[in-house]
């Protein structure tokens, strides 16, 4: 006779991938990249105060963890993002692209929401914007749209209401000029202090539901390890992380 439980059901916590996010702040968190195989330690620490007729358990560190994953998404830059203090990243300009174009397709944005440029400069720098030019509306007043920095460092525009933009019912033609980078090189510090920083790891269920951790004052504890693989094989590239944080005061949110 078939016998079951309910341990196995649609809210059970799955060992396999989710998305990791990094930045400055949790307002400014920027994706990474995927990974799997993670797992989730708790560094709390226990001692014993023994007394006459009793002894007391004590612990620490209860919000310190650390989180083992494989980074399943390798590029320089993230590599670098993570080991700031340790790796140093330099672009080198490449030849200047002038008029170069993008179009924003109608209906497609809001005012005051932010637009990234499809090319940047190999610094980060400002774009130089010639001109932006409505369907409906002729060429846009240079005071009626602003260029800012996104929450991934790159350069963005928005409208404001109110100006000579009198729809967004019509489609938009940037033309600009930037400078992009001929080639990115990474140099490697004997000696430092490796960066702080706060860190997001987002795990969907089957149910579509998310599990979300939040981590704050989070260093990388690894070195630089990266396992290749061949242009036959049906996987990826993946490089190893460790990284030792304090959960934050929301603690482990699991959607119900």
């Amino acid at each position: 006779m078939t016998q079951t439980t309910g341990i196995i059901n649609d809210q059970r916590l799955l060992a396999g991938a989710g998305e990791f996010y990094y930045g400055s702040s949790l307002s400014s968190l920027v994706r990474l990249g995927a990974y799997r195989d993670a797992v989730i330690e708790s560094k709390r620490e226990s001692s014993e105060l023994v007394f006459d007729n009793d002894k007391i358990n004590k612990f620490k560190k209860g919000s310190e963890f650390s989180f083992k994953f494989k980074l399943c998404e390798i590029d320089p830059d993230t590599l670098a993002s993570l080991n700031e203090g340790w790796i140093t990243k330099t672009s080198i300009p490449g030849t200047l692209v002038s008029g170069a174009t993008q179009v924003i397709a109608s209906n497609t944005i809001q005012f005051l929401s932010l637009v990234e440029l499809e090319h940047q400069n190999y610094d980060n720098g400002a774009i130089s914007i010639t001109s932006i030019v409505g369907s409906v509306d002729g060429t846009i007043s240079a005071s009626d749209y602003f260029q800012v920095v996104g929450p991934a460092g790159r350069r963005n525009i928005y409208f404001k209401s109110g100006g000579s933009v009198t729809t967004l019912n019509q489609t938009f033609t940037i033309t600009y000029n930037y400078t992009p980078a001929q080639s990115r090189k990474f140099t490697f510090a004997d000696t430092g202090i490796a960066s702080r920083f706060y860190a997001r790891f987002i795990h969907e269920r089957p149910d579509g539901k998310q599990i979300t951790i939040d981590l704050k004052d989070v260093q990388n504890l690894t070195g630089l390890t990266i396992d290749f693989v061949g242009n036959s094989e049906d996987d990826v590239a993946t490089c190893d992380i460790e990284l030792n944080g304090k959960v934050t005061s929301q603690g482990f949110v699991y959607e119900v």
